[in-house]
């Protein structure tokens, strides 16, 4: 928690050095279980709530904090349902195509522990319209911090999306993407597909819900402990 707010703290200071106010946005997720969201590699079996704050700049510029926690008592702290997200990046446009890039500190699940057994992880998000859909870009590069008991690795992965608005109160989202895993933290290298479907209902200009959210993951040429799963979520999102 005190990571947490001094991190908050540096937001805000940020804020002020940058000069322009800007928008902030507070989010939350309740899920099933958590898997990563670029593999499918299942973290924790553990039903978990992962709150999200994010602080965006006109010029692109933005700071993100995330955290996860399990639903349950008593749940060890050493399972990954506990985990504490750092993060800064940049979104916007070039040549008609949404990048977003960032760079984000995983602390887990050894909480306030910087260096025990954490990753930085750097991601580059890129995506172009065509015709009725957008085709999308992604890659993952997780580099274990020295001493971890992790291994780092990366993934590249391709897919489609789109999102369509019904009455100016309901949008579906809708995205599937294969991602190829070189095989890090002694997984098998080979392809998974993530399919997600959500619907979003608008309740004020600036509160909206989440319900319901599902994510499908499917291992194509891996052959680890991934198996076709399905993680149901709920969320909100208020804009402040």
């Amino acid at each position: 928690m005190k990571n947490i707010i001094a991190f908050i703290t540096l937001i805000t200071v940020f804020a002020q050095f940058v000069g322009a106010k800007p928008s902030v946005t507070l989010s939350a997720e309740a899920s099933t279980r958590y898997f990563t969201f670029d593999s499918g590699a299942p973290l924790s079996d553990e039903k978990v709530i992962q709150p999200n704050l994010n602080v965006a700049w006109e010029n692109g510029l933005y700071l993100n904090v995330f955290a996860s926690r399990p639903l349950a008592r008593n749940v060890p702290k050493s399972d990954f349902s506990f985990e504490n997200d750092f993060g800064i990046g940049w979104a916007g446009e070039f040549d008609y195509w949404s990048l977003d890039v960032s760079l984000t500190y995983y602390d887990e699940p050894s909480l306030g522990k910087f260096g025990a057994d954490d990753i930085w992880f750097s991601n580059l998000k890129a995506s172009h319209g065509f015709g009725p859909v957008n085709l999308d870009f992604e890659y993952g590069g997780y580099t274990a911090v020295k001493g971890s008991s992790h291994e780092g690795g990366h993934i590249l992965s391709v897919g489609l999306s789109k999102e369509i608005d019904y009455q100016e109160r309901l949008s579906i989202g809708s995205s599937t993407k294969f991602a190829y895993d070189d095989g890090g933290f002694g997984l098998d290298n080979g392809f998974v597909s993530i399919t997600e479907l959500e619907a979003k209902w608008k309740v004020t200009k600036r509160i909206s819900i989440t319900l319901p959210k599902v994510a499908l993951y499917v291992p194509v040429t891996v052959r680890d402990m991934r198996k076709t799963e399905v993680v149901w979520s709920m969320g909100f999102e208020i804009k402040l």
